[in-house]
């Protein structure tokens, strides 16, 4: 355990890039404007932030992720195979949407969970607790 969290810091302070599929893109902003256009770009800002934190990717490279990725795709591009222990990005996203937007993960995971969707529940989260 005291291992994992140490990996995690060290990958969260070096910050990695996405994984090729994705830094490979231009910026999604228009994509998520278009799928959430009540959204502002601040609140797509800070939970792609959010979001990229939990997986240590720069912060830079957050906008290259579309609302339509899944988060078990994202997760099997950057653990192929499995043969290494994972840095515990879900779970950390797990506690980051749970601590940011009261949201619970396990209940809303399926294999096809995207980050549109997440964030979806994440504006109506922020709605409801107003």
């Amino acid at each position: 355990m005291i291992i994992a969290v140490c990996l995690m810091c060290v990958a969260a302070w070096l910050g990695g890039a996405a994984p090729t599929p994705y830094c490979r893109r231009t910026c999604q902003g228009r994509g998520w404007r278009k799928t959430f256009p009540e959204a502002s770009k601040q609140q797509i800002r800070e939970f792609l932030g959010l979001f990229a934190q939990a997986f240590a990717f720069r912060h830079a490279g957050q906008l290259q992720f579309r609302p339509d990725d899944t988060l078990l795709q994202i997760y099997r591009t950057v653990h192929p195979g499995r043969r290494i222990p994972d840095a515990l990005e879900l779970d950390t996203l797990a506690c980051n949407l749970k601590r940011r937007y009261a949201l619970d993960l396990g209940a809303l995971w399926n294999e096809h969970l995207t980050l549109g969707e997440l964030f979806g529940r994440s504006l109506a989260a922020r709605a409801s607790a107003r």
